[in-house]
């Protein structure tokens, strides 16, 4: 064991070593490229715009990073729910229905009903399910299972972005923009570069975790609306599992249900605010 750790530390040595002298040969061609043509690299000047580029990466990775993560939990934390309330079953028949509705269907419909649930499962909802109770449970569970799916959450954030791509040129056209503090066209394309790439990331994220809102607040309004949203074999297992009839499972297991869900939820604003205060440093 103690000749693993040595044999990593000389290891992490050796790796240190080799990318301190490859940056240390390589340091003044790197540095040229972005000086040539007069713009310095200066950090506690103000001469210098790239400290700004720089700053401006970062949060852009970081900003991809939080809608990997954003965009993970949210599909996993779905997958557990599903399995703590025993509805995997349900969701897997009725997300084969609507792939199989979906195929018959125009595009144009395919696209609007990642907005407005107007597919013809509703018409199937009537297929013998119990009465109009049951009804409106398979058709909540509809809705949620497919305007919930991630190409559906992309379409509505690409259309939030577009919307609001279209108001900053036309503010871009009527006010003019500023001119960038850059020397040179190396400055300037990079400068360029990583401030559209992050404006861009930066509106994704707000409307990724805006849709993610809505939907979620969509669902409370379901829950309030309805006496129960929970398919019949989760309140079967659970009234077998708890000694209690099914219809006083109701409201605990839509609260269950909603508590899981808005508790990732309200993580995930904190996302926005967080890039946000980066632009403004």
């Amino acid at each position: 064991m103690v000749v693993r750790g040595l044999a990593v530390l000389l290891a992490a040595g050796a790796t240190f070593a080799v990318l301190a002298a490859t940056i240390y040969a390589l340091w003044p061609f790197v540095a040229n490229v972005p000086t040539n043509d007069g713009q310095p690299i200066t950090f506690l000047e103000g001469t210098s715009v790239w400290p700004t580029v720089l700053l401006r990466a970062a949060t852009l990775v970081l900003c991809i990073w939080l809608i990997a993560d954003g965009w993970r939990r949210l599909d996993q934390n779905l997958e557990k729910i599903m399995g703590e309330l025993r509805v995997v079953e349900a969701r897997h028949s009725l997300r084969a229905e609507q792939a199989e509705i979906a195929r018959q269907s125009s595009s144009w419909i395919k696209l609007t009903s990642s907005f407005w649930y107007r597919l013809p499962a509703d018409e199937h909802a009537t297929r013998g399910n119990g009465g109009p109770s049951s009804d409106s449970i398979f058709r909540f569970w509809r809705e949620y299972i497919y305007q919930g799916r991630g190409i559906a959450r992309l379409h509505r954030i690409v259309a939030g972005v577009l919307v609001m791509g279209v108001l900053c040129l036309t503010l871009a056209f009527v006010f003019g923009n500023p001119h960038p503090p850059t020397r040179g066209a190396v400055s300037l394309w990079a400068y360029r570069s990583v401030t559209f790439l992050l404006l861009f990331a930066a509106v994704f994220l707000i409307f990724f975790v805006a849709d993610a809102t809505r939907f979620c607040w969509r669902v409370v309004k379901a829950c309030r609306s309805q006496v129960n949203v929970s398919p019949p074999r989760t309140l079967e297992l659970f009234s077998k599992r708890f000694g209690l009839p099914e219809h006083a499972l109701y409201d605990w297991a839509d609260l269950v249900f909603l508590s899981k869900r808005t508790k990732l939820i309200t993580t995930l604003i904190y996302y926005p605010f967080l890039i946000i205060a980066l632009l403004l440093v």
